[in-house]
């Protein structure tokens, strides 16, 4: 994948190749942007260029040394992220473990890779990381990449992808480059999600809408995804009448496990996201409906960390997300 390669994000390449050609890369950077819009791929670039044998600079894509950046088995380049996320890109065989993949970046892998970059460079000049998903960085394995990022091994580049920047620490992120990704057009979403065969071309523009410049949210979303939306959408403004047996049985139901929690609390942040921003345009700012909308969003949002980041329970979770957003000071 060299550099020129990488659509639509013009700014974010012309600052890459301008500090690869000036060689002037800071020893750690940080992608951050919305979901899919081009981050690892741009990490896979910038590693191509730097181990490319045939055009050092910017990357051929074809030579031996790119094809191992690609296939992840360069000798001089380490990927890096959780066992949930090395599954979902088929890095890993769920079969083989004995247990739920994980969700986190342990501090295990973290001293691995440690001990990895202070093996000098094999075949070219640099040792590279890259951290899929920074955001997955457990504070044990952020603490830990810490002193790396403090005191960097000669020659070593660390390449740290998120789309939740707000998940790593202040003094994490103050030690790396930032680099924004900015959302992709939504005509190119449309027409890779039409590509893919996710529904109708309305069905794709309203995914491709939802998932606000996000081509891996839209794919993520898929078929399926409007029926399950517009379900859990009319369960929850169902739930406006604030008994309580309803609310436990909304959050036994969709509480069952962290798949089930995380996909229904999805659902809810687009519609809560678009009933904000409906309410904001109408009333011309911060009103008290869009004040409203924006409280349960952000109960939402703190309900997905704690599950997914946290280890919560997700029922128990649910639970305490809907009294705060249905009590009586903050009515929908």
């Amino acid at each position: 994948m060299p550099l020129a390669h990488i659509q639509f994000q013009k700014a974010a390449v012309e600052c890459l190749r301008q500090s690869i050609h000036e060689s002037r890369l800071a020893h750690a950077w940080l992608f951050f942007g919305p979901e899919g819009v081009g981050k690892s791929l741009a990490a896979l670039a910038v590693c191509e260029a730097l181990l490319c044998t045939q055009q050092p600079g910017e990357g051929c894509g074809s030579c031996s040394a790119c094809k191992r950046a690609k296939q992840r088995t360069h000798v001089d380049l380490a990927w890096l992220c959780s066992e949930r996320g090395q599954v979902q890109r088929g890095w890993l065989d769920a079969k083989a473990l004995s247990k739920q993949p994980s969700a986190e970046i342990h501090v295990e892998q973290i001293r691995r890779l440690q001990e990895r970059l202070h093996v000098r460079a094999l075949e070219g000049k640099h040792k590279i990381a890259v951290i899929v998903d920074a955001h997955e960085l457990n504070m044990q394995a952020q603490n830990a990449l810490l002193k790396t990022l403090e005191e960097p091994p000669a020659n070593t580049l660390l390449l740290l992808c998120t789309h939740q920047k707000e998940l790593l620490l202040p003094t994490l992120k103050s030690r790396c480059q930032p680099l924004a990704f900015r959302p992709l057009p939504l005509a190119f979403i449309v027409e890779q999600l039409v590509a893919w065969g996710v529904g109708e071309p309305w069905q794709a523009a309203r995914l491709a809408e939802q998932a606000e410049g996000s081509l891996g949210r839209a794919q993520r979303l898929g078929q399926g995804w409007l029926e399950f939306q517009q379900k859990t959408e009319a369960e929850f403004f169902a739930l406006e009448a604030k008994t309580l047996s309803g609310l436990l049985a909304f959050a036994e139901r969709h509480g069952a496990n962290r798949g089930v929690a995380e996909q229904c609390l999805d659902a809810l942040l687009v519609v809560l996201a678009g009933k904000a921003k409906e309410s904001a345009k109408r009333e011309g700012g911060g009103g008290q409906e869009a004040w409203r909308w924006l409280y349960a969003y952000e109960q939402i949002e703190q309900a997905k960390v704690a599950i997914v980041r946290r280890n919560g329970a997700p029922r128990l979770q649910l639970e305490a997300m809907l009294l705060n957003i249905f009590s009586e000071r903050v009515p929908l």
